[in-house]
Parts: C-alpha cells; structure tokens; sequence
C-alpha cells in the first residue's frame, strides 16, 4: 500500500505525529517517554545493525548513553540534543533537503503500555533525512507474547511522491504485526500527511506535558488496580463505570504527580488540601482523600455511592453560590471537574479565596457567570475551543499563571487548565481583585452590590453575581417520563399514520410505509408539544428513538420497524450480555404487547408464536 502526489514535506510531518503521538494509531499503547534524541555521523546500514543487537535488558538497566557511547566511542560522531533542539532541527529537515550524506537523527523512547498485562519496551528510531526513510526498531523482553510494537525493523520511506513501508522479505503476510502495520498504521500516516491540519484545536501539542509520562503511567496502573477494579464491581450509579470510574482514576493520577512535583520545587513535604466543587460522584474525592491529601467535595445533591465510602472521605450536599461564603482560605487547590455552571467561577473562587490558593480546572459543558449557557460569537471555531479561549482570558484576568494538558481520559473533554501561581506580587493582591471585579460585573452585565475602598472588598449582597442561577438541587429526568402520555400518543399516532400513507407493500401484503426526512415529521407536531419535548427529552429524535420498537432513524431518515422475532431478540440480548462481560447467561426475553397487532391497520406481519411482542 503506497501513497498517490504527496510532498516530502508532508511525509516529514506525518512521521513526526507518529513519533510524538504513537499511542493514537497503537491502542497497547498510554503513550511515549522520550529518553534521548542525539544525531550520528554514520551509515543507516551500519547503525540499524547494531541496533537490532541490542537487548532489553542492557536499555533498562543501563542508562541510555553509556549504551551507544559503547557502541560508537568516537565521541566526534555523536552530538546529543534536547528534545526543544531536535524539534528545532527536524523542522529544518521538512523544510529543505540535508547536505549531509552521513547524517542520521536518532531517537530512544520507552513505551509505556496501556495495560499492566503488557510490559514496557524500548524503540529506536533512525531517521535518514538524505534517503527521507524513518526506520522503527523496538527491543523488548525475549519470549513476551503480549508485545507493545513489532518485533523486527520497518520503514516509512518516502520515494516517487509516494509513502511506502517496508518489512522485512521474511515476514509472512499472514503476520499479526504486518496485518497492523499495512492496515492499520500506514492508512493512518497517509491520512495524517495529506492533511494540513496537525494540531486540530489549536490549544496543546501534547498530552500529560505537565508531569512525567513514565509516572503517569505507573501510577495509574497502581491506582487503577487499587480503587477502580473493585468500584467498578459495586458501582450503584446509572452512569457507565468503565467511562467514570476510570477516567477519575486518571484525573486522580495527574492530579496527584502534580502536587508531588510541586511539594519537591518547594521544599515544602505537607501533602495539599483540596475541595472539589460539584464533586458529583465523590471518587476523585474518595481517591484524593485515600492517598493523605486532606479536602472535601460538596455538590448541590448526595449521590447513591456516598455512603459506600469509608468515614474520612468528606462529602457535603451544599449549593455553591459565588458569593462571600465560597472562599477557601485555608485551602491550597480548588479542583473544578466537569463543574458545569461553576466553570467560570472556578478560578474566580481561587484568586478571591487567597493570594496562594492553586485550581485545577477541567471545562466540559460551557457556561457563563450568571448560569446560563456561553453564546458562542466566532464561528471560525467550535464553541469547545472558544469557551477555553474564553476560560483562559478569565484565569488571565484573575491574575494567575496558567498551563494547560491535556488529559487521558475516555472524554471527548480533556483539555485542563492548571493555575498555580501569581502573575503579580503579594502587595498587588487588594488591587487586582478590585480589577477582577470590575471584569466579572461587566461580564455579568448587572450591578453587584459591592463597596471598594482602598482596604477591602466587601460584599453587601451575598452573591458576587446578583443573577447567577445555581444548579437545581433536584435533577431533572429527561426520558420522556414527565410529559402526558395522550401528548406521547397522539405524536407517536401522527408519524406513525403518516409514514403509512406512503405505502411499501412487502410479499406478505404488510405496509412497511415509507422512509421520511426528520425534518418532514417535525412539521407534524404542534409548536407547544416540541416545547414540551424539548424541555423534557431533548426534542422529537430523542421520543422516536425512545420508542424504537416501532420507529427506525437512519441517516436522519424516520420509518417504521419491522417487528423483531423472538430469535432475533434473544440474540441481541445474548450479544450484549457477552459484550457486557455479564455473569448471567440467561438470554431472558421480556415480553411487552405489540404496538402493531394493536394499532397498524394490517396488524403485525409476524405470528404470536414468533413476535417478540405479546399479541393481546
């Protein structure tokens, strides 16, 4: 499989995604820790063959220069780089053609392995910008069944305008690796060079830049080991455990590298107190609070998993209202984790709290200071990457350093902000908070009753935002439960008859009806029953797909559903039980009656001894 008119500046940025973000194509993979980048004065011939000699054990228990010292001990022929001076010179490389005939880049990474069932490896990388080939050897454990990489040599060569790969000739084409490697990877490369889009948000290069990789990694092994297999077990929410309970595991994990690295710059061994705002679940809060941090989360309602957490961890049912009573003296982190409407308050909350207080901040649903929704106004971006544009110049205004990262975790949201520090003096703290509410008040468009003199800030009002609308405590149930079952009927009677008039008559002289636009059926219903739907279910889509044992959508295409037979059933249950993992082996069928034995006019196609459904 090759490539078709590709440049060899696009060849060059392709591999370079694939160097820095190999955990995106190789699932095995949590990601890359880079260990050396150095360029060699030799051939690619004779640098491949002694790196394919050398062992595992030799690259883990040696440090990585001692190791190619040995092998090339003119010390003229090597010249090691940081990792800022390599990228510096391989932009060059895309940009113009090497000189340099003997020149080799090479890179050591270890790879660090999603799940513990696989071990870390080492892969070394070659590029020859004068022949533009990358070649990608990994070493790793002789005898590991559960490798990470492929286990001999391949090359990314760039010849004729085309991006080809090349395995070894004894490779059979029936390999595991080579089956991955030509179906999996070089679509991929393709695809990443005839883009022109390398970072697509524009926010971060990287994910978990802040702490190191390798510890992230580790830790997140143990961790996941520790509270997320048995939490998983027992876990009583709704929610899906496999996405919450491990993506706070991971958040968990970062949150605690951070605080390690930050107690060693300081010198300061007192583990750092935390309250996490909207803290929903109280996992993070459980994990946090298990690993010596002392804090508390609060949230605006108690959640079934509260009372299976042991006494210490800290969990209070508490509206938070921006206001006087939301300061945090005491407190080193405030952490905002999928904080909804206190997105914006968060690193508010933190520079009002005290001039030390530090936040973790990461945004999901976009909100402003008063409650309501953020009304996107550059359409040049996704409402995501504005509101982050939009949450970075409130953390600017509050007068605190930040970095963003991007997190690992199963969310499409995963863009972090860290304040963890003063872009001012400790003298400036009364003045920019005087400035700070200046920018909230005209944010929020409404006058706070606020008194500023040259001492203090004190509120008269209790809110800091007269017209902040906190989340209420009671969560809405929006599955259609709420709304009059005749409203429910009479829509589900009006598509139904509709599409019925456009008739598909089957060999069994049943009328399927026929296949109508959404936006045809919307006509349908009345203005007051989509506001009704729309506050209660999310709209019609969501009623026609909670009735799916009558109407199908495809492709945003609305038609009725050939009734399933019981075979038919007890198969899908069967399929998702197995996919589930589920312990039960019963495929149980749980019969309802049939909506078209009692309301289509031909009645139900299938007889009572095949339908799913009851015929009464």
């Amino acid at each position: 499989m090759s490539s078709e008119s590709l440049s060899r500046q696009q060849f060059w940025k392709a591999i370079k995604i694939w160097i820095k973000n190999s955990h995106v194509v190789n699932r095995r993979l949590s990601g890359v820790s880079q260990m050396l980048h150095s360029k060699l004065f030799t051939s690619i011939v004779d640098i491949t063959k002694n790196c394919e000699q050398l062992k595992y054990q030799t690259m883990a228990t040696c440090e990585i220069k001692n190791v190619f010292a040995s092998m090339y001990p003119i010390k003229e022929n090597i010249i090691y780089l940081k990792e800022t001076e390599f990228d510096k010179e391989f932009c060059e490389i895309i940009e113009k053609d090497s000189n340099d005939q003997s020149l080799i880049y090479f890179i050591v990474q270890k790879l660090l392995p999603r799940n513990c069932k696989y071990r870390e490896a080492f892969r070394i990388i070659l590029l020859d910008p004068n022949n533009n080939s990358a070649t990608f050897i990994s070493i790793s454990e002789e005898n590991d069944k559960l490798i990470l990489s492929p286990n001999y040599p391949y090359s990314l060569v760039f010849a004729s305008n085309r991006i080809q790969l090349q395995i070894p000739t004894k490779v059979l084409d029936d390999d595991p690796s080579a089956k991955w490697l030509n179906e999996k990877l070089l679509p991929r490369i393709l695809k990443w060079a005839s883009s022109d889009v390398v970072n697509n948000n524009g926010i971060t290069d990287g994910s978990i830049i802040l702490v190191s990789r390798e510890e992230y990694n580790d830790l997140y092994q143990k961790l996941k080991i520790k509270y997320g297999v048995e939490i998983v077990k027992v876990w009583p929410e709704s929610t899906d455990p496999s996405k919450f309970v491990f993506e706070d595991v991971a958040i968990a994990t970062y949150l605690l590298l951070l605080w390690k690295d930050e107690r060693l710059k300081s010198g300061n061994t007192n583990m750092q107190s935390f309250i996490d705002l909207g803290c929903g679940n109280g996992l993070l809060v459980y994990i946090l609070s298990s690993e010596g941090h002392p804090g508390r989360g609060v949230d605006v309602r108690k959640r079934g998993i509260w009372d299976m957490y042991p006494n210490f961890v800290k969990l209070e049912v508490e509206p938070v209202t921006p206001s006087k009573e939301c300061l945090y003296e005491g407190t080193d982190w405030i952490i905002g984790n999928h904080s909804d409407e206190l997105t914006p308050w968060v690193p508010v909350i933190a520079a009002r709290s005290s001039y030390n207080c530090r936040f973790f901040l990461l945004p999901c649903c976009a909100y402003e200071f008063d409650g309501k929704k953020y009304q996107r106004h550059d359409s040049s971006k996704s409402q995501y990457n504005e509101y982050l544009d939009y949450v970075k110049l409130i953390c600017e205004k509050c007068g605190i350093h930040t970095e963003i990262d991007r997190l690992k975790i199963p969310s499409t949201k995963r863009i972090c902000l860290v304040g963890s520090y003063r872009s001012y003096l400790e003298e400036e703290f009364k003045d920019q908070l005087k400035e700070l509410h200046k920018f909230v008040e005209e944010r929020c468009k409404s006058q706070c009753s606020t008194i500023i003199d040259n001492n203090c800030i004190s509120d008269q009002n209790d809110h800091w935002a007269s017209n902040f609308k906190p989340r209420e405590a009671l969560e809405k149930v929006k599955n259609c439960t709420k709304i009059d079952k005749c409203i429910i009927n009479d829509i589900v009677s009006k598509v139904s008859q509709h599409l019925l008039q456009h008739e598909n008559i089957l060999n069994n002289n049943w009328n399927s009806g026929g296949c109508l636009p959404l936006h045809d059926i919307v006509k349908l219903v009345s203005t007051e029953q989509l506001k009704s739907l729309k506050s209660e279910c999310g709209g019609l889509q969501t009623l026609l797909r909670n009735h799916h044992h009558i109407f199908e959508i495809i492709s945003g295409n609305v038609k009725l559903r050939y009734p399933r037979t019981k075979s038919e059933a007890l198969e899908k249950i069967a399929s998702s039980n197995k996919k589930r993992k589920s312990n039960n082996n019963k495929s149980i069928l749980t019969q309802k009656p049939c909506w078209f034995f009692q309301n289509h006019p031909n009645g139900c196609p299938l007889t009572e001894n095949d339908c799913s459904f009851l015929h009464v």
